[in-house]
């Protein structure tokens, strides 16, 4: 559009995009999220499949959390990967600092890549984590709950792990009624 539109507006906005775009912040956002989507993309998947059991599924979430968990400890490998494309393509691997009179020049960078992942990329993180956590709290439960009725389980486990299992649901039965109705 910056090349082509006949309308300077048009033009700006697309080359103020584009500046925008070709930023050492925008692909590391780009690395960060793609960290974060490949293994949920692999719960998706895994949801989708009709032949998948809760067990399966409950287990691929629990691998996707640990994945992105530990992505608050891999912040060094994104920030290499991202300044490696930033490279690749062209892209300054310099972040855009603001505030020029908050530290001396050799720390500038630094500084800023660290505030950007403090206030940036965890917080991107503790959200999705949050937010996985909220959502499948129902599916952990049940498969928690009523792990030994899996078909796997019920091969595997003896009577006695059986009567035990069911008892130990029908009591969670009972607790759970006591608190929706207390008498």
């Amino acid at each position: 559009m910056s090349l082509t539109s006949t309308k300077k507006e048009e033009r700006t906005t697309s080359l103020s995009l584009k500046k925008k775009l070709e930023s050492v912040e925008f692909v590391l956002l780009l690395c960060l999220w793609e960290h974060i989507l490949r293994p949920l993309h692999d719960v998706s998947k895994t949801l989708q499949n009709p032949h998948t059991n809760l067990h399966s599924a409950c287990r691929n979430l629990k691998n996707a959390k640990e994945i992105i968990e530990n992505l608050r400890n891999n912040y060094d490998d994104i920030l290499s990967e991202c300044k490696y494309l930033c490279v690749k393509w062209g892209i300054s691997i310099n972040f855009h600092v603001r505030h020029f009179d908050e530290v001396d020049g050799d720390r500038r960078l630094s500084v800023f890549d660290e505030n950007f992942r403090v206030k940036i990329v965890l917080p991107v993180i503790d959200i999705v984590l949050f937010q996985l956590n909220l959502r499948f709290e129902g599916l952990r439960k049940v498969t928690e709950n009523f792990y030994f009725l899996f078909p796997t389980s019920l091969n595997a486990l003896s009577d006695n792990e059986l009567a035990l299992a069911s008892m130990d649901l029908m009591k969670l039965e009972i607790k759970n009624k006591n608190q929706t109705h207390p008498t």
